[in-house]
């Protein structure tokens, strides 16, 4: 009985370790999309189609990364980066460079 209160007991720090790091992730997630939304708010571009998503969430080796190509309602192409606290780019783009690009990732 005692030996298994101490195992419980030492797995105790990796769990909190767990925990915190999922916290951190999904508020780190969290205010990323807030970001995204906000540039989308600041060139009026309202319905949109992600055609490439690729986000790596930080951790302790790992930077930040946020990598999309947009289509807006209106047929229009953008491109939004973000590398680690770095202010964003949301910049448009002709439709031949973004499917250029669509197809390299």
């Amino acid at each position: 009985m005692k030996s298994a209160f101490m195992f419980v007991l030492s797995l105790a720090p990796l769990l909190l370790l767990f925990y915190a790091m999922r916290y951190y992730r999904s508020r780190w997630r969290a205010g990323m999309e807030q970001r995204f939304q906000k540039a989308l708010d600041g060139l009026q571009i309202g319905s949109h189609v992600l055609l490439v998503d690729k986000v790596t969430v930080p951790s302790t080796d790992i930077t930040a990364e946020v990598y999309r190509i947009l289509r807006d309602d209106r047929g229009h192409y953008f491109l939004y980066m973000r590398t680690g606290d770095s202010i964003e780019i949301l910049k448009p783009l002709t439709e031949e460079r973004a499917l250029q690009a669509v197809k390299v990732s």
